[in-house]
Formats: C-alpha cells, structure tokens, sequence
C-alpha cells in the first residue's frame, strides 16, 4: 500500500481523493477490529528479547539508544545518527503546541535511510524519505523543493545521502546555491564503497573474519566533496565545505549551524562524513548473521 498524490494505491487498484487524516484513524479502527486492540498495545521488542533475539529489551530501551550516551572517537553509521538524533531534540523551543524545529530532514535511500528511519521527530519537525521507488541521490534535488515550499523561513533541509548517491545528482548544489538555499547535505563517505549493494548482495565482506572480498564494480571513484563548495560557490552567493571524522568535529559543527551569525549559514553547506569502508549500520546486522555462519 502506497499514499500518494492525495490518494492510496492498494496492489494494482487506486483509491483517488484520499485524506491522510482520515484514511489513518479508519485504518488503525480496521486493524483494531480485525485483531484487536492488543496489536497496538504488544511490545514486540520485550517479545522478541524473550524470544533471545539479540535486541534491547523493551521498546522504552531501544528509544533512549538513540539518543545521546557516550560516542566512539571516530564517527561511525550508528553513532551518527544517535548524535543527530540528540541534537535534533535539543531542537525544540517554546511551550508545548508552539515548538519550532528550524530543520526538515531529507533522507536518501541506502544505509542513509536505515539510519534516519529510527531518528525521533519532535514537535512540528518534518521528515522527508522515499520509501517505495529507493530512487539514488533523489535527496539531494528534493532538498531544492523542501527549502523553496517552506513558510517558515528558518526551515532548513537537514539531508543524509550516500557517496555513490551524491554522485548521481551533486550539480543540484549550483541551483541551491544561486537561488540563496542553505540546505546542510551530509554525504556520507565510507571511502568511496557501494555498501548497501556489497551487503545485499555479498554481506560475508562485512563479517568478523571476512571470506570473500568487495565485488569491484562497488568501487566508486573517490571525490574530495568538500571542496565542491570551490566549484559551486562565489563571493556573492557563498557556499561552505567541510570534513567531519569524528564526534568532536561533528559537534564543532552543529554548533556553528545553529549560531544565526556564523557565516558558514550564508548558503549551502556540504559535510564531507568520513567513515570506515567496513562499517554498516547494526540494523543490516541479520544479513551477516543468515549468510555468513
């Protein structure tokens, strides 16, 4: 089932003039009825933690792992995105029902959409993703769309998109930057590596004690992205460039894009996430575990 373009498409068959707002309310009233309330209420990750599913044991565990905690040195996928998630709470301003959170978080498809899936939205905070196409490096041009149809004028795209992605659609950057934009693309760059084709189709690469190697054609040509800011940006319509590798150069950042007297928030800003070849996020930890004993 897929909700789009102000309907539902269910298989093969289109529903037209469907509302979001009352579609959701009849559906969950449906489940109840065919299920019972019980489907809602079931905590399936203490069920699956009895079951000895390595998982937290409780969904309360699992959320407060996203957020917050002590980080490794170095970035990796999941520590990222628990840090990101951390700053996006700390996002919230105002009493309840007036909240604004100044960042739309645009995610693209691949190991960039397994770490956003689980990042906790606050009030009034957007998120957009495509879930049903997974179409390669659409964040990057959807970014232009997010920033030019928001009212609020401090509603910045926040984008996670994977280095082979960017690859596919960087050139976007120059109409972001002409037009006055200030998206912050994260590309996240695991030294110029494929890895969600290499763990689908080969995830033993991955293993403790790997048995084979990386298929080649997941070798992509490195770029030294950052410095595509020189490329796109000029004296008067400015563009930032940066490298992150570690947790203290993420938050060295974070801090500056929240400072509304940084020059560095003039235009876009293009993060450069340095991460090991080898790493993944744990999600994908199944994929190891069924084809790699």
């Amino acid at each position: 089932m897929v909700s789009a373009h102000e309907g539902v498409n269910v298989g093969a068959s289109y529903f037209p003039d469907v509302q979001l707002e009352r579609f959701i309310p009849a559906l969950r009233e449906a489940l109840t009825a065919e299920f019972g309330a019980g489907a809602f209420a079931a905590d399936y990750f203490t069920q699956a933690h009895a079951a000895g599913l390595d998982v937290p044991d409780s969904t309360v565990a699992f959320l407060a792992g996203l957020v917050g905690g002590d980080y490794p040195t170095d970035l990796t996928y999941d520590s990222l995105f628990r840090h990101v998630n951390a700053f996006l709470q700390d996002q919230d301003s105002g009493p309840p029902g007036a909240r604004v959170n100044p960042f739309t978080v645009v995610s693209d498809a691949a190991f960039a959409l397994i770490g956003t899936m689980n990042l906790r939205m606050v009030e009034r905070a957007s998120y957009v993703a495509q879930n049903s196409r997974l179409s390669i490096g659409y964040s990057v041009g959807a970014a232009s769309g997010v920033a030019l149809a928001r009212q609020e004028p401090e509603k910045r795209p926040l984008v996670f998109v994977g280095d082979g992605s960017f690859q596919e659609t960087c050139q976007e950057l120059s109409t972001q930057v002409r037009h006055g934009l200030r998206p912050v693309v994260f590309v996240l760059d695991n030294e110029g590596f494929y890895g969600i084709e290499q763990m689908l189709v080969h995830p033993c690469y991955y293993a403790e004690n790997p048995s084979e190697g990386a298929e080649f054609y997941n070798n992509l040509h490195v770029w030294q992205y950052e410095r595509l800011a020189d490329v796109f940006g000029t004296d008067k319509h400015p563009m930032t460039g940066v490298s992150v590798r570690t947790h203290t150069d993420l938050e060295t950042l974070l801090t500056r894009v929240t400072d509304r007297n940084d020059q560095i928030n003039r235009g876009p800003i293009l993060v450069r996430v340095l991460l090991d070849r080898r790493d993944y996020p744990r999600a994908m930890q199944y994929k190891i575990d069924e084809n790699c004993r």
